[in-house]
């Protein structure tokens, strides 16, 4: 969204920015119904992600409790050591 200069955002509560912003980016021209299809193809899902209570999430209470900010790379360590763990086996 360009920032108009004659506007002040500054007075505008976050929500209504928020809700500004969601209808710039909902007001894609829609034509056809392959076109709503692919719109509502390529729109974001939401991805639920569950943890096992007895043997995941301990193990991430201490980790964030040691490294309140980790750095991508230890994201990716422990993505793959809670992956290697047997409740993910399935």
């Amino acid at each position: 969204m360009p920032i108009n200069s004659n506007k002040s955002y500054m007075n505008y509560p976050f929500a209504s920015l928020l809700s500004l912003a969601q209808q710039q980016y909902d007001s894609t021209p829609i034509h056809s119904s392959s076109t709503i299809k692919d719109y509502a193809y390529n729109r974001r899902q939401r991805e639920r992600t569950t943890f096992d209570p007895h043997e995941e999430t301990p193990r991430l209470l201490q980790i964030f409790t040691d490294t309140k900010h980790p750095t991508r790379y230890q994201i990716a360590s422990i993505c793959e050591n809670l992956n290697a763990l047997p409740c993910r086996k399935g």
